[in-house]
């Protein structure tokens, strides 16, 4: 064989090398996955890209990110087109309905429609938006978990300040006042305390959730459920004034901490675990569950978790819903794949282990997992929660029928 034809040979079989390399790395699976505050639930979501990878053969790179790292690090992604093949973060998915309509989410209908029977309503009200580009509605994320928002108390500080579980009262302004008569008494024993841990700062998403129940207690909406804004209607604004009015008595009454209004997400944890405040309100179960396991003295019997009183004229009122999403970005270069990959995890089966790996922090989407004893009654916690999504009324936050409304939530302007 000639010289000249061995180097061409040589020269052939690298290029060949090298045209297949792009090939093979489109064939691994990239996922971006927020970060859980449990460390179980993280090990429970790769045990599940483990089995995948088992059953087909393929390649996953996963990689988690710190909540309140990804959603810039998303937008970026978007920004260069060079993006994961599936995506899910809880702060990322406020944004959804914007990356919907700016048409740089994949539309997902032949992954959901087919399965759509598994999922409750709310959840899948959280999937479907308006795609400006195409100015048609589609199925542009796929749901995972959920969860609203849960009120915890210490009962042996409630006790050390004279008072019984059954002296808390169901009725809205007397249940709210309860906690600052708590506050005065154990101030009398010489106890640093705030009854109330109420979250007013710009930089918490607690601020927001916990203003909505607020405006849903006083029968105030902003939008109705098409996205049209109802500002303009005197009364609504009559109402917004009579809930920042209830929403902020109680820091000027002293019975929250002052530094309330600086507080991050983490913040109103903190400050309830290391027992400086009595009540807290907060999104997931994630308080109890710290003490899961660790100091089960704590998670059984000194802290509770309470039902939400009535509304101010007495009836009942609709509790907001985070509908937790994920999806597949339009310049995935592996968009078959990642249908794939998203079918198998929301197979009933290893979506429930993804969320009860939460120790119940989140709570399920999906009808039958709603059965499983863990959420309905094995826990008092979770029992509560449960009553909560299914004896009552339940909506997502507004930026799902008003992609306008992400804009008030990620600047947090009620915060402000």
């Amino acid at each position: 064989m000639g010289k000249n034809l061995k180097v061409g040979i040589m020269v052939l079989m690298v290029a060949v090398v090298f045209a297949a390399a792009p090939a093979l790395a489109q064939d691994k699976l990239v996922i971006w996955w927020n970060m859980s505050f449990v460390p179980q639930q993280d090990a429970a979501f790769k045990e599940i890209v483990q089995k995948w990878e088992k059953k087909t053969g393929k390649q996953a790179d996963l990689s988690f990110f710190a909540l309140p790292d990804h959603p810039a690090k998303m937008l970026a992604a978007f920004d260069s087109k060079i993006v994961p093949d599936v995506d899910f973060g809880q702060i990322v998915a406020v944004q959804n309905n914007n990356f919907a309509y700016e048409d740089k989410l994949l539309e997902i209908s032949d992954v959901l429609n087919p399965i759509r029977g598994r999922f409750t309503e709310g959840s899948l009200i959280a999937t479907e938006y308006l795609n400006g580009k195409t100015g048609k509605r589609g199925t542009y994320t796929f749901p995972i978990m959920q969860h609203g928002v849960n009120i915890h108390y210490w009962l042996d500080m409630l006790q050390a300040a004279g008072f019984k579980e059954s002296d808390i009262p169901k009725q809205w302004k007397p249940f709210w006042d309860f906690w600052g008569e708590v506050q005065k008494r154990l101030r009398a024993k010489g106890e640093r305390v705030h009854g109330l841990g109420i979250t007013y700062s710009v930089e918490a998403t607690d601020t927001w959730q916990e203003f909505d129940h607020f405006m849903e207690a006083h029968h105030v909406r902003v939008i109705d459920d098409n996205g049209k804004s109802l500002l303009g209607d005197p009364k609504v604004r009559q109402g917004l004034i009579t809930v920042l009015d209830d929403f902020t008595r109680h820091y000027k009454a002293k019975n929250v901490p002052p530094g309330a209004i600086g507080w991050k997400d983490v913040d109103n944890n903190v400050n309830f675990n290391n027992r400086q405040v009595v009540m807290t309100m907060n999104p997931t179960l994630s308080i109890p569950g710290s003490f899961l396991g660790k100091n089960d003295d704590y998670y059984y019997n000194k802290i509770k978790t309470l039902r939400w009183p009535t509304a101010p004229d007495g009836g009942s009122f609709t509790l907001r819903v985070s509908v937790h999403t994920g999806f597949i970005p339009k310049d995935s270069k592996n968009k078959e794949l990642a249908k794939d990959f998203v079918r198998f995890l929301l197979e009933p089966e290893n979506l429930t282990h993804f969320v009860k790996a939460s120790n119940g922090a989140w709570f399920p989407v999906q009808k039958e997992s709603l059965k499983d004893p863990f959420f309905v009654s094995a826990d008092p916690h979770r029992a509560a929660a449960y009553k909560n999504f299914m004896e009552v009324p339940n909506r997502p936050y507004e930026q799902v029928f008003n992609r306008k409304f992400v804009q008030v939530q990620t600047e947090n302007l009620y915060g402000r």
